[in-house]
């Protein structure tokens, strides 16, 4: 006795027939997916090409390169002339601010994670509220513990995972540096005798985690002071055997132009970071401001 099995002929996932329509609809939503991709990149440039202020008593540099597909980097500056700041003396981690009228420069710089429309829209986004509370609050751990819990509230269970934020707020007239930063890289602050200190302070990506306190530290400066803000971009830049540029990198091209004026240091530092990578392309944004007390 034996039997016998006729195999199933399995079922086309389409017709010929339905593959023009098919096609017709993958065309469609590619182009309307690279309408919205160029619309987020002039929307990005538009943010990054802002002219910088000008401020007695120092000098500023930024410049931005962009990713191939486009990342989510960001920064901003507000100058500000404050009549009442926060008094936050019972709070850990927040600075009192004692002064009632003077001059600020905050400067912000940040980084959406992941690339593409979703990212460019975060990044937008986070640019605008971080904007806004850093014109009503004086307090950079209080501008991001704000922040954080109203981006979470449009990130949460969507395909951006967290933002990175470094806040820092400039007293003109005393030369304070007060900081704090959420999961970003610590900014270098290069002394004029070579000598580098990392602007370190803990907060958590923002996004992830309601209520997060950031701590906020206070950093004197003195004139031929320089403070590097950048993003990940630079030091996790990589060439074609996979190498990183690396923070070790980064800091020996500091020095190498600490006689060069700002905006020539920071075309050099650009410079170097395609040379090494040579690829024609980055994989993720790259951003750098340089402060620089006159």
């Amino acid at each position: 006795m034996f039997c016998l099995w006729k195999k199933k002929k399995k079922k086309p996932a389409m017709t010929f027939e339905e593959l023009p329509k098919k096609f017709q609809k993958a065309v469609f939503l590619a182009e309307k997916y690279a309408k919205e991709l160029a619309m987020a990149n002039k929307v990005q440039k538009r943010m990054m090409e802002k002219k910088l202020p000008r401020i007695k008593g120092v000098k500023i540099a930024k410049k931005f390169l962009p990713a191939e597909v486009m990342g989510g980097d960001f920064y901003g500056f507000l100058t500000e002339d404050f009549d009442s700041c926060m008094q936050k003396t019972e709070t850990p981690g927040i600075v009192t601010y004692e002064d009632k009228q003077d001059e600020y420069l905050d400067i912000i710089l940040g980084d959406v994670a992941g690339h593409g429309v979703s990212s460019s829209l975060v990044m937008a986004l986070s640019a605008g509220i971080i904007s806004e509370l850093g014109r009503r609050l004086k307090s950079p751990a209080e501008v991001l513990r704000y922040a954080n819990n109203d981006i979470l509230g449009y990130i949460e269970n969507s395909e951006v995972p967290f933002v990175t934020v470094f806040y820092a707020s400039f007293n003109l007239n005393t030369k304070v540096l007060y900081y704090a930063k959420g999961g970003h890289p610590a900014p270098l602050l290069v002394h004029k005798d070579g000598v580098i200190e990392e602007l370190n302070a803990d907060g958590a990506f923002l996004g992830m985690f309601e209520d997060e306190q950031y701590e906020e530290k206070q950093k004197p400066l003195v004139k031929g002071d320089r403070v590097y803000f950048y993003t990940d971009g630079i030091v996790e830049a990589r060439n074609k055997q996979k190498n990183f540029f690396g923070l070790e990198k980064f800091q020996k091209l500091i020095l190498a132009n600490q006689e060069e004026t700002v905006e020539k240091a920071i075309s050099n530092i650009f410079a170097e970071v395609k040379k090494f990578c040579d690829c024609g392309s980055l994989s993720d944004d790259v951003s750098l401001v340089i402060l620089e007390i006159k």
